[in-house]
């Protein structure tokens, strides 16, 4: 997936326009039952070609409910479903991811996105709840 620079920020200050000089590599591991898969997001870097300083624009970062995460967020809920659902243990889906997907994928770094997950999703369901009582 190419994600690119807004058309006003292929535009230099000096007039020019910008070419694309590299890209900013991001690999998420993304989950569809039962397949596992990488998806790669590529983020456009344009620069001005005369070289005027500080005009190196890098596209913006899609939104995603873990900011830093490297995995998708059918990922995350399928972790949260068979950790609190099914009662899997981490270190089952460890070995899970590294045999089948060829991830590695840590239970420590499992346990903390969920942690981490929680404060997310409690604003969420705060926003539901306000928005629930509001229309009621």
């Amino acid at each position: 997936m190419v994600i690119p620079v807004s058309e006003q920020d292929k535009t230099c200050a000096c007039g020019c326009q910008k070419n694309l000089v590299d890209y900013e590599r991001y690999e998420r591991l993304n989950y569809i039952p039962p397949v596992y898969g990488v998806i790669v997001e590529l983020r456009e870097k344009v620069a001005c070609p005369k070289g005027y300083a500080g005009q190196i624009v890098i596209a913006p970062e899609p939104k995603h409910i873990l900011a830093k995460g490297k995995f998708t967020e059918s990922v995350l809920a399928h972790l949260i479903a068979s950790k609190l659902d099914d009662r899997q243990p981490f270190y089952h889906r460890e070995k899970q991811l590294g045999t089948c997907a060829g991830f590695s994928f840590r239970r420590q770094t499992m346990a903390r996105t969920i942690i981490e997950s929680y404060c997310q999703f409690w604003c969420l369901a705060g926003l539901v709840q306000t928005k629930s009582d509001t229309s009621s």
